[in-house]
Protein backbone atom coordinates (compact mmCIF):
# COMPACT_ATOMS: atom_id res chain seq x y z
CA UNK A 1 0.00 0.00 0.00
CA UNK A 2 1.20 2.98 -1.19
CA UNK A 3 1.59 6.22 1.44
CA UNK A 4 -0.52 9.33 1.11
CA UNK A 5 1.20 12.52 0.45
CA UNK A 6 -0.53 15.46 2.46
CA UNK A 7 0.86 18.89 3.39
CA UNK A 8 0.68 20.89 6.57
CA UNK A 9 -3.50 20.98 6.66
CA UNK A 10 -4.14 17.56 6.07
CA UNK A 11 -4.62 18.44 1.85
CA UNK A 12 -3.41 15.26 -0.24
CA UNK A 13 -0.67 16.69 -2.31
CA UNK A 14 -0.25 15.01 -5.96
CA UNK A 15 2.36 12.73 -7.00
CA UNK A 16 5.04 13.66 -8.65
CA UNK A 17 8.55 12.02 -9.86
CA UNK A 18 11.27 13.85 -8.96
CA UNK A 19 13.30 12.84 -11.79
CA UNK A 20 13.59 10.77 -14.91
CA UNK A 21 16.79 8.60 -16.55
CA UNK A 22 17.39 8.10 -19.65
CA UNK A 23 20.52 7.04 -21.82
CA UNK A 24 21.45 6.43 -26.00
CA UNK A 25 22.73 2.78 -25.88
CA UNK A 26 24.68 3.59 -29.66
CA UNK A 27 26.75 6.42 -27.49
CA UNK A 28 27.19 3.87 -24.49
CA UNK A 29 29.27 1.92 -26.55
CA UNK A 30 32.22 4.50 -26.25
CA UNK A 31 30.91 6.36 -23.12
CA UNK A 32 28.31 5.60 -21.26
CA UNK A 33 26.50 8.67 -20.26
CA UNK A 34 23.00 9.02 -18.40
CA UNK A 35 20.40 12.14 -18.82
CA UNK A 36 18.74 13.38 -15.93
CA UNK A 37 15.08 15.23 -16.58
CA UNK A 38 13.46 17.14 -14.09
CA UNK A 39 9.65 16.43 -13.18
CA UNK A 40 9.10 19.23 -16.26
CA UNK A 41 10.62 16.57 -18.59
CA UNK A 42 14.10 19.49 -18.77
CA UNK A 43 17.27 18.20 -19.05
CA UNK A 44 19.26 18.84 -15.54
CA UNK A 45 22.10 17.12 -15.33
CA UNK A 46 23.99 14.51 -17.12
CA UNK A 47 26.01 11.63 -15.67
CA UNK A 48 29.06 10.25 -18.03
CA UNK A 49 31.97 8.37 -17.47
CA UNK A 50 35.23 10.02 -16.11
CA UNK A 51 37.25 9.68 -19.55
CA UNK A 52 36.44 8.24 -22.99
CA UNK A 53 39.98 5.96 -22.84
CA UNK A 54 38.96 4.48 -19.86
CA UNK A 55 35.83 4.04 -20.76
CA UNK A 56 37.38 1.80 -23.73
CA UNK A 57 39.60 -0.34 -21.42
CA UNK A 58 36.46 -0.89 -18.99
CA UNK A 59 35.07 -2.67 -21.90
CA UNK A 60 37.61 -5.02 -22.57
CA UNK A 61 40.04 -4.86 -19.59
CA UNK A 62 38.14 -6.29 -16.32
CA UNK A 63 40.34 -5.41 -13.81
CA UNK A 64 39.65 -1.60 -14.78
CA UNK A 65 36.20 -2.09 -13.96
CA UNK A 66 36.07 0.57 -11.45
CA UNK A 67 34.39 3.26 -13.02
CA UNK A 68 33.51 6.61 -11.67
CA UNK A 69 30.96 8.62 -13.44
CA UNK A 70 31.02 12.40 -13.61
CA UNK A 71 27.57 14.43 -12.86
CA UNK A 72 27.65 17.76 -15.31
CA UNK A 73 25.26 20.70 -14.83
CA UNK A 74 24.08 21.27 -18.69
CA UNK A 75 24.95 22.03 -20.93
CA UNK A 76 25.77 18.40 -22.22
CA UNK A 77 28.91 19.41 -23.15
CA UNK A 78 29.61 21.47 -20.52
CA UNK A 79 32.61 20.67 -18.35
CA UNK A 80 31.85 22.13 -14.94
CA UNK A 81 31.33 18.94 -13.03
CA UNK A 82 28.87 19.11 -9.64
CA UNK A 83 29.45 15.97 -8.28
CA UNK A 84 31.26 12.39 -8.99
CA UNK A 85 30.08 8.65 -8.12
CA UNK A 86 32.56 6.20 -7.36
CA UNK A 87 32.81 2.61 -7.25
CA UNK A 88 36.00 1.30 -4.91
CA UNK A 89 36.46 -2.32 -5.43
CA UNK A 90 37.13 -3.64 -2.89
CA UNK A 91 36.11 -7.47 -1.06
CA UNK A 92 32.51 -5.49 -0.62
CA UNK A 93 31.60 -3.23 -3.11
CA UNK A 94 31.87 0.77 -2.12
CA UNK A 95 30.72 3.34 -3.27
CA UNK A 96 31.22 7.15 -2.58
CA UNK A 97 29.17 9.86 -3.81
CA UNK A 98 30.94 13.62 -3.77
CA UNK A 99 28.80 16.55 -4.29
CA UNK A 100 31.24 18.99 -2.99
CA UNK A 101 31.07 20.76 -6.59
CA UNK A 102 27.55 21.90 -5.59
CA UNK A 103 27.52 23.89 -2.93
CA UNK A 104 24.53 25.22 -4.17
CA UNK A 105 22.33 22.51 -3.77
CA UNK A 106 21.23 22.62 -7.29
CA UNK A 107 21.30 18.66 -7.75
CA UNK A 108 18.42 17.16 -4.93
CA UNK A 109 20.52 14.60 -2.96
CA UNK A 110 17.29 12.29 -3.29
CA UNK A 111 17.91 12.44 -7.34
CA UNK A 112 21.81 11.67 -6.69
CA UNK A 113 21.63 8.76 -4.64
CA UNK A 114 18.78 7.37 -6.95
CA UNK A 115 20.91 7.96 -9.75
CA UNK A 116 23.70 5.84 -7.68
CA UNK A 117 21.68 2.77 -7.14
CA UNK A 118 20.79 3.00 -11.09
CA UNK A 119 24.34 2.94 -12.21
CA UNK A 120 25.23 -0.08 -10.21
CA UNK A 121 21.89 -2.01 -10.72
CA UNK A 122 21.37 -0.97 -14.58
CA UNK A 123 24.89 -0.81 -15.58
CA UNK A 124 25.07 -4.35 -13.79
CA UNK A 125 27.94 -4.24 -12.04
Amino acid sequence: MAADHRDLHGARLPRQALASFAKNILYNLIRKRWYIYGPDRRLQFVAKEDSVILSLLRRFLAPVRRAAHQLHHPPPDSEEVIGEFKRKFTILDRYVLDMSGDPQRLMDRRVALALGVMLDTGERR
